[in-house]
């Protein structure tokens, strides 16, 4: 219990001190449409611009896309995502550090979650290669502008691959393919 609310303190300790205290949707909504779309573009189009699938689009469909974005903050410690989990979420490290674990380290954990096998060679969660790679297919270390999530998004996959986890205070962007449906519609 007495851990629990010191997590919690922490938590808003982080978010008022990265002046996250506001909700920044709510403020944004009530900006001219010119003024916001400047907004989204400076946020995350360098982002948006390092993911393949998403680099290259006009900057009106950017910001069409980037507004559906569901933000949120993760502890030190705390799982991003977990192997095994269905969900399908396209995520993006907007600040701090995550880091696969490997199977061997959650087992010590005792975390247990559904293992997936992945093909050889491949970069687990489909790090961009401007990642820190750690041992390949063993660590892989996301920084801000990393994204992860990819293959669950496009619906390669069923499940996540690997359990992320946050190495520092996190924050982080996700984008669910239901989210862009009208954007790919009216952006054919």
């Amino acid at each position: 219990e007495e851990d629990t609310t010191m997590r919690i303190n922490k938590f808003y300790d982080f978010r008022f001190a990265n002046k996250l205290m506001f909700d920044d949707d709510s403020i944004v909504d009530e900006l001219p449409a010119k003024l916001r779309a400047e907004i989204v573009l400076t946020r995350y189009k360098k982002i948006v611009d390092r993911i393949p699938f998403l680099a290259g689009l006009g900057e009106d469909v950017i910001v069409s896309i980037c507004v559906r974005f569901k933000e949120f903050a993760v502890l030190p410690q705390d799982y991003i995502v977990n192997a095994g989990d269905p969900y399908r979420e396209l995520l993006m490290l907007t600040k701090g550090v995550a880091r696969t674990v490997p199977p061997s380290e959650e087992a010590e954990d005792g975390t247990s979650s559904p293992r997936r096998n992945l093909k050889s060679g491949a970069a687990p969660g489909g790090a961009s290669s401007s990642c820190k790679l750690k041992g390949l297919g063993t660590v892989i270390e996301y920084h801000q502008g990393c994204f992860f999530g990819e293959q669950s998004f496009l619906g390669l996959v069923d499940a996540r691959a690997v359990s992320v986890r946050a190495k520092t205070y996190c924050e982080l962007a996700s984008l669910h393919p239901a989210d862009i449906e009208t954007v790919v519609e009216d952006c054919p």
